[in-house]
């Protein structure tokens, strides 16, 4: 498949020139391709190649260079590079202008990146806030305030002190409570 990519890749440059806007959406699937055997470098110049690309052609906050981020946020994350993954699932997340269905794939793969790191609360967030996308329920920034109020309820019930026993009642209590 990588080499088929490459030749039609190089074919289209012949006839549209390297920067044509047509070519991103393959020279984004070569970069897929290699991320997908590991070949990290390639995948990374190609994604770069990619995004560059589509700025020009489409604006920097379009569906487009937010599919190429989100693709560079999960390249990041395979190779083990949390920081530069979170780095570009943000980019995404907080790109004002863009249609918040358009931020369900780079949302779904941040969530993946919570879970694997063991925090449950905000993958949990994320998922809460990609379901109320789906159904019409949108924030501003979904991301960012879905998190927010998973860390606030953490915070809370860690300060929360164990339950107490419930005061017994007195006799007068009780017979009020029967009338």
């Amino acid at each position: 498949t990588i080499k088929i990519m490459k030749e039609r890749i190089t074919g289209a440059e012949k006839v549209l020139g390297p920067n044509h806007a047509k070519l991103s959406e393959s020279i984004n699937f070569l970069a897929n391709e290699y991320k997908e055997i590991g070949d990290y470098p390639s995948a990374e110049k190609n994604f770069n190649r990619a995004l560059t690309i589509r700025k020009v052609a489409n604006g920097s906050e379009s569906p487009e260079v937010a599919q190429t981020e989100c693709d560079l946020g999960e390249m990041y994350l395979a190779k083990g590079d949390k920081t530069e993954a979170e780095k570009h699932f943000k980019l995404v997340i907080d790109m004002p202008n863009l249609k918040p269905q358009a931020k369900i794939k780079t949302m779904q793969a941040y969530a993946k990146m919570y879970l694997k790191d063991g925090k449950q609360t905000e993958a949990n967030a994320l998922y809460t806030q990609i379901n109320d996308i789906m159904a019409g329920k949108v924030t501003a920034k979904p991301e960012e305030k879905a998190v927010e109020k998973a860390v606030e309820k953490t915070v809370e019930k860690a300060a929360e002190k164990p339950a107490e026993k419930p005061a017994e009642k007195t006799k007068e209590e009780t017979n009020g409570s029967q009338k």
